[in-house]
């Protein structure tokens, strides 16, 4: 369970850094899929090695293996058999705009024998405006809709769930820079549960989160860059007291080559990222 809790984290972080709207800005210039499509990648591994040797290959283990199609989006993830775990496969199908922007998605996990079915609708300005979430019977339907300003950066999302009313359920507030500065998490009432402020460094890199909450307003992670703007290393604080640091390390095409995480100062997990290219 330990070894899955800590795969989870790191893929986590790599695959859930940017936000779901392209329009809402966090300081990340290193788009995953665009890194995987200038570099023609068709599969990607990752091996974790033991962290007390890093350069033991024999104590290395594959624990998943993605493949990319020529837009540099997964088609398919492999996360390898673990101790009480089998191989579980989660697969995608696309249909894309002519513009390359995704239509539909269906995702199959076979693990949970799971069917999830995306669908998003754009306006003119290629803002997705609409998010379809259900499921194969529909038994559960979930839609979003985002609401822009004139800078085509979104400030609202409303949410419906199955048969329930829209509700704002986001609002989102901008830097004279245009980035990200407050997102505001609203029940169906229009109260506000939590809050997530931003700060950004000088080159517009986001530098720290802060959490605000009935407990105040508290640091959840900071973040350091190198000159391709490309985050290197995230230092988080969990209500444990527990702090995180994962660090990264990249290749010269900006693909990234290791990550290494850190709890209360003692390195725990290693990965290594190898590629495939068409």
């Amino acid at each position: 369970m330990k070894q899955l809790l800590l795969l989870s984290i790191g893929l986590f972080f790599l695959f859930n850094s940017y936000s779901q709207f392209a329009n809402v800005t966090f300081g990340d210039r290193s788009i995953k899929n665009e890194i995987i499509k200038s570099n023609k990648i068709v599969k990607e591994t990752i091996y974790e090695y033991d962290p007390s040797n890093k350069n033991s290959i024999k104590d290395s283990n594959l624990t998943a293996t993605f493949f990319y199609d020529t837009l540099g989006n997964a088609v398919e993830e492999r996360l390898a058999k673990i101790i009480n775990y089998g191989e579980v496969i989660t697969t995608y199908s696309y249909l894309y705009t002519n513009s390359g922007k995704i239509l539909k998605q269906v995702k199959y996990n076979s693990y949970s024998k799971m069917v999830t079915i995306f669908e998003y609708e754009y306006d003119s300005f290629g803002n997705e405006i609409t998010k379809y979430d259900y499921n194969k019977d529909t038994t559960r339907l979930t839609i979003e809709q985002m609401v822009y300003n004139k800078q085509n950066q979104i400030i609202q999302l409303l949410t419906k769930l199955n048969n329930n009313d829209p509700y704002i359920s986001r609002q989102y507030s901008y830097t004279q820079d245009n980035e990200l500065a407050r997102m505001d998490a609203l029940d169906s009432k229009g109260k506000v549960i939590y809050s997530y402020i931003y700060d950004y460094d000088k080159s517009l890199n986001k530098k720290a989160i802060y959490l605000e909450n009935a407990n105040g307003k508290n640091i959840e992670e900071e973040y350091f860059y190198n000159k391709d703007h490309q985050i290197v290393k995230v230092n988080s604080i969990f209500k444990s007291d527990t702090k995180e640091v994962i660090e990264n390390l990249y290749n010269p095409d900006k693909t990234l080559f290791e990550t290494n995480i850190y709890l209360n100062g003692k390195r725990v997990q290693m990965n290594r990222h190898y590629y495939f290219k068409d």
